[in-house]
């Protein structure tokens, strides 16, 4: 969080608070006093105006507990903002109160106006700030960005990035990925507004362990979405730096390994296929030099993999609302230009996923297709399966994915 914050400040300066990552021109940097260090702490959180009041909600992207900025704001309501101006940043002293009722009713449905990300949050609070006239009881209020911030794999083009551009457009704070520099820039300069991209060949366990160290230091984030995925059907079998086969590689392995490390994100999306429905459990299948290789068949039992460990992540993370998708026969790179369904259709439920309150979206260990729950391949919800993929897979990387469940 902390290396975010700075990388925002140092943005926020840069570009004298005018179109600063998704925030556009409505980003201030609020710094209030610690309340157990009694020093200045600064903060870069989202706003809009009220009159001659500065509002700020503290939704920490919906979740549980509050952001600091907050805490501190309620001991002591003294604080001070920077804002852009049409000739540079402008600092000033404000007082802080906590908006109530039917105007904090008010003040929150003008955010969701303005953000719609913000709908797909509950708002517990809002807060105010208040304008040139610290005398003034104003604003407070538990706040934040109040963005959703949501890791995506292989969002370089694609589903990936069509669910990019979706989040972007409703106010989220988006990471990208792609597999080198190139690609990662390319993601970036794709999806206007998405605050960075980070780098990581999913072929590699030890690039992807780098992959997780870069989205720990981008995070915490409320989701990922696991969207990598190749698909080569007529292809002949490629082994990646492991000794492994490539396809089980990127589309099974990599979210195992990416689950194990990256820390506290409450919704995980694994994208998976209808393809699933063919696929083999027998986990003989991991190994790379097979005497009958077929690209179908591997991506098959990959993507049934995904499933597996998606109801599996469910079992052992109940805190964790943990799905898998078929997004459909998409017009993609890998689906080819010709494939009946709809870019928009086909990333519609993980962005539902990621970000909606609505009771459909909170639930786990489910198959979706279309925002409708679907019945899986019966391995997926097989414990002996389950069990048999995650140890096969702690074999292959060295790492564990803990179970939360005390038995």
């Amino acid at each position: 969080m902390a290396n975010w914050n700075d990388a925002t400040i140092t943005e926020f300066h840069a570009k004298a608070g005018k179109g600063v990552g998704p925030f556009g021109d409505r980003l201030m940097l609020l710094t209030t006093v610690g309340v157990r260090s009694g020093k200045g702490r600064t903060s870069p959180v989202m706003f809009h105006r009220d009159g001659e009041r500065y509002i700020v909600v503290a939704s920490k992207g919906g979740a549980p507990d509050n952001p600091a900025w907050y805490d501190n704001l309620k001991a002591n309501p003294k604080a001070s903002v920077e804002v852009g101006t049409p000739t540079g940043t402008e600092t000033f002293e404000v007082r802080a109160s906590e908006a109530e009722g039917e105007e904090r009713d008010r003040m929150y449905a003008e955010r969701v106006t303005i953000a719609p990300g913000f709908g797909e949050l509950r708002a517990d609070d809002l807060a105010e700030d208040s304008g040139h006239d610290p005398g003034a009881d104003r604003l407070t209020g538990r706040t934040g960005t109040g963005v959703a911030r949501i890791f995506i794999t292989g969002s370089a083009d694609g589903l990936g990035h069509a669910a990019a551009r979706r989040l972007v457009a409703l106010g989220h704070d988006v990471v990208l990925h792609g597999r080198n520099h190139d690609r990662a820039q390319q993601a970036l300069r794709a999806v206007p507004g998405a605050r960075t991209a980070l780098e990581g060949d999913l072929a590699s366990i030890d690039q992807t362990r780098e992959l997780a160290a870069q989205a720990n230091a981008a995070g915490p984030f409320q989701a990922v979405i696991h969207n990598a995925g190749v698909y080569r059907p007529g292809a002949a079998s490629r082994e990646t730096v492991d000794g492994l086969d490539d396809v089980f590689a990127i589309n099974a392995l990599a979210p195992y390994l990416l689950t194990a490390l990256i820390e506290g994100p409450r919704r995980l999306i694994y994208l998976t296929s209808g393809l699933h429905q063919g696929g083999d459990p027998d986990l003989s299948v991991l190994q790379s030099r097979q005497l009958r290789w077929s690209g179908s068949q591997a991506y098959a039992n990959s993507k049934l993999f995904d499933v597996v460990l998606a109801f599996a992540v469910a079992r052992l993370w109940p805190h964790v609302l943990s799905n898998a998708v078929d997004p459909g026969w998409a017009p993609t790179k890998m689906g080819g230009a010709s494939a009946p369904g709809d870019l928009e259709q086909g990333v519609a439920t993980q962005v539902w996923l990621a970000v909606s309150e609505e009771p459909g979206a909170k639930v786990t260990g489910r198959y979706f297709y279309r925002k409708q729950a679907q019945r899986a391949h019966p391995a997926a919800s097989d414990v002996t399966v389950q069990d048999a993929f995650l140890a096969a897979c702690e074999q292959l990387t060295g790492v564990r994915l803990e179970s939360t469940v005390t038995k």
